[in-house]
């Protein structure tokens, strides 16, 4: 898997989702691979091109591009999307599969999480791994379109993940 463009998908809340964003998009960033961050994460893309910019170290060197752009648009962009939350936010990009299939790497910022499989504490190491070309174990999932009905009333439709 020829990985050039990595998004990310944040969930805010949670204790230290965003600063390891910051810390693999700027590695990222550093090593020419383009970021991407959904638009909910938007603060994420600014911190992170400040702090490249800042970073006196990086001068003259050649960085790749961040950007910010709404969540749907990543599955279209994006060789791998880095998901840090739960299993709730892995849900929550999965559902935009519909014509896709891009490959998520779920990290659990908590302490359960039966999607969210790599510990944030493992992230770099994972991450690092698979942009070296090692096979990742690939969990396969069906993405199955579903309607939920009250007598003749629509109560869901829509993408579930099976």
């Amino acid at each position: 898997m020829k990985v050039k463009t990595i998004g990310f998908v944040v969930k805010h809340r949670t204790p230290g989702a965003k600063s390891l964003a910051l810390e693999l998009g700027e590695d990222l960033s550093r090593h020419g691979y383009s970021v991407v961050f959904s638009t909910e994460s938007q603060e994420c893309a600014a911190a992170l091109v400040t702090a490249l910019k800042s970073n006196p170290k990086l001068r003259g060197q050649k960085l790749g591009k961040v950007t910010a752009v709404a969540k749907p648009k990543l599955v279209d962009l994006c060789d791998l999307i880095v998901v840090l939350g739960g299993d709730g936010t892995l849900l929550s990009i999965a559902r935009l599969m519909r014509m896709h299939s891009v490959p998520l790497l779920g990290i659990n910022m908590g302490t359960l999480g039966f999607l969210t499989e790599v510990n944030h504490l493992d992230a770099k190491k994972v991450l690092d791994s698979i942009l070296a070309g090692k096979r990742p174990l690939i969990q396969e999932h069906a993405l199955l379109e579903c309607t939920f009905l009250r007598g003749k009333k629509t109560l869901f439709q829509g993408p579930i993940v099976n």
